[in-house]
């Protein structure tokens, strides 16, 4: 198990923050080995929508992660699981109003199987250089200020 914790103030409504982080089409732009969204389940994401996320998993490889939506309660918090061959993916947001936009507090927890428990001890560090960053892309996307 491998869990990572963070924040950042995006200078935007929360209602803004939260819209665009509820398009799964818009994660690209932000998260750069996500390279392809399915929607299983059509129309906005709700409770129990389904997706499926297309992931660089390393030199020359892709994995497909089926998604679901575990919390949903709009403009305040969000949550997903994505459960790959070898790990288990879930992911927790809570959206709150500060002092020149909004906050976004966010929990994402590893569940690793099989062999790769062994190689999450040297990963692990690197997943969360690349977390940080992906959510300063994040912030960069819905502010308009994110390098082309």
């Amino acid at each position: 198990m491998a869990k990572y914790s963070g924040s950042i103030v995006v200078n935007k409504p929360v209602s803004e923050v939260f819209s665009y982080m509820a398009v799964p089409e818009n994660a690209p732009q932000w998260m750069p080995d996500v390279v392809g969204i399915k929607r299983v389940t059509p129309g906005p994401l709700a409770l129990g929508s389904k997706f499926e996320e297309t992931r660089k998993t390393g030199p020359g490889m892709k994995e497909t992660f089926p998604t679901e939506v575990t919390k949903w309660v709009t403009d305040r918090e969000m949550g997903f699981v994505a459960t790959g061959k070898t790990v288990t993916v879930t992911v927790h947001y809570n959206l709150s109003s500060t002092t020149g936009g909004a906050k976004a507090d966010y929990v994402i927890d590893f569940q690793w199987r099989g062999f790769a428990k062994c190689t999450a001890l040297f990963i692990g560090p690197m997943i969360g250089m690349s977390l940080k960053k992906n959510h300063q892309r994040l912030k960069g996307c819905i502010e308009g200020t994110a390098k082309k």
